[in-house]
């Protein structure tokens, strides 16, 4: 007569194939911070360009002072979208605070970009050392999460990401 008290295991194969998803010593949750990391650091490269992020800043800068915000517009876009599929993945319980953070840091980071965009285009009323402010606090806000996640990490066996 099965336990009154345990999940019933709807929707789940039998027992063994259920463990033969997590190879021996890996606990459920272990798996699930190991997938949703997996995704995390997928968006990650993604958000990372192949080219310099100065060079970039740089490229970026000139073309919006010489008229063309084509440059800050796509990055803004690209940005959109990865901040899109981000919201998209559904972290498990221990990753949920690591998530809602990245989650609002991606948006801090996009709007950082709208407002460099006005500004250069004499639109904004940020000045430039307001800017550089928060781009300093993401910048620590960033540092911390990679934190956070490297401890996430090393709680359910994985390995540290420099």
């Amino acid at each position: 007569m099965p336990d009154a008290g345990a999940p019933s295991g709807q929707g789940l194969a039998p027992g063994p194939s259920v463990r033969a998803e997590y190879p021996a010593g890996v606990s459920p949750d272990a798996a699930a911070v190991a997938a949703y990391f997996r995704q995390m650091d997928a968006i990650a490269a993604e958000a990372k360009t192949s080219q310099d992020p100065q060079a970039l800043a740089r490229s970026v800068l000139d073309q919006t002072l010489s008229g063309n915000t084509g440059a800050i517009e796509g990055l803004i876009a690209s940005e959109r979208s990865l901040e899109t599929r981000l919201g998209q993945i559904l972290p498990p319980p221990s990753c949920r605070e690591h998530h809602r953070r990245s989650v609002l840091l991606f948006g801090r980071a996009i709007a950082l970009l709208e407002h460099t965009r006005d500004a250069l285009a004499g639109q904004g009323g940020s000045d430039v050392a307001s800017l550089a402010s928060e781009g300093r606090a993401i910048e620590e806000e960033a540092k911390a999460l990679d934190a956070l996640a490297n401890a996430l990490r090393r709680a359910a066996g994985l390995a540290p990401v420099p």
